[in-house]
């Protein structure tokens, strides 16, 4: 047993540094290209795949995985604090392979384990449970950053408005006034409702994941607290005004994070009979409404 840890072990040390060698050095002579999507893609998906048919549970996945995210995160780090002087050129483009070290291996297991009738492979919920910690963390540093580091997300802010919006539609209102004037480009229009949505998705998910057994109103106050603490949080440290159009927005994204969660379920109710995360022995996928 111990053999086979160790040489468990070993494989995902290797595997992983093969791979993120062939990511950064697909970059590396094809640039940030479709292309280049599709190896990284395509090599995190065959070496997961390996890892669980080598070892027949999750948790090498996850520590692949895990390893992978590393990696690619100081590589980039120190592409970006080069100055240039990096073998790799800094680019946006770098943080999708923290990306798609961290979903692919998250979606290729998900899927496993749907698809997944006997008791072949083991040890998803550990897989997902440490998955989701890693994600979190990440969250938290994107939304610290987003929100009240970066220097560029006051453009969303620089409009003549109180420090405090309570009216609905107003700040969307004044952009497309402003664009319509030439003062505003469609492009920051859209990054900013973009930005808006995708970054409340994860935190609608994993709210209704934790507290589906709860409430409806609960369920919807807690969809709720995550962008009025950001708004509370961002005028106290003058990083912008409290702005009702941007808690809309960001209630809009945990709304369909939630839904994506309840169509997960939805799947999972279908082709395992039992909840995602939860085994049923008995179940009627008709017995509840989906609902909030």
């Amino acid at each position: 047993m111990r053999r086979s840890s160790n040489h468990i072990t070993t494989l995902i040390i290797i595997l992983s540094i093969l791979s993120v060698t062939v990511q950064f050095g697909t970059y590396y002579f094809l640039g940030a290209t479709i292309y280049t999507i599709a190896i990284a893609v395509l090599v995190s998906l065959v070496i997961s795949h390996v890892f669980l048919e080598q070892s027949l549970n999750y948790e090498p996945c996850f520590s692949y995985s895990l390893l992978n995210v590393f990696i690619s995160v100081v590589i980039t780090l120190l592409s970006f604090y080069g100055n240039g002087e990096s073998f790799i050129t800094f680019n946006t483009f770098l943080y999708l392979f923290v990306l798609i070290n961290w979903f692919i291996p998250t979606i290729y297991s998900i899927i496993r384990c749907l698809f997944d009738h006997g008791p072949k492979y083991n040890r998803f919920t550990n897989f997902y449970r440490n998955n989701s910690i890693v994600f979190i963390i990440f969250y938290i540093v994107i939304l610290i950053y987003i929100f009240f580091l970066d220097k560029s997300s006051n453009q969303f802010n620089n409009v003549d408005l109180k420090s405090l919006n309570i009216i609905p539609f107003l700040s969307f209102a004044t952009f497309i006034e402003g664009y319509l004037d030439g003062v505003i480009s469609m492009n920051v229009i859209l990054n900013y409702l973009t930005k808006g949505i995708l970054l409340f998705m994860p935190y609608g998910f994993y709210i209704i994941l934790l507290l589906k057994n709860t409430t409806r109103i609960v369920r919807f106050l807690s969809l709720l607290f995550l962008p009025l603490i950001i708004e509370a949080l961002q005028w106290l440290t003058n990083r912008g005004r409290i702005d009702i159009d941007d808690i809309l927005l960001g209630l809009l994204g945990g709304f369909i994070g939630a839904l994506c969660y309840h169509l997960l379920n939805s799947i999972f109710r279908i082709v395992k009979d039992e909840d995602f995360l939860t085994e049923r022995s008995i179940y009627s996928f008709y017995r509840n409404s989906l609902h909030f």
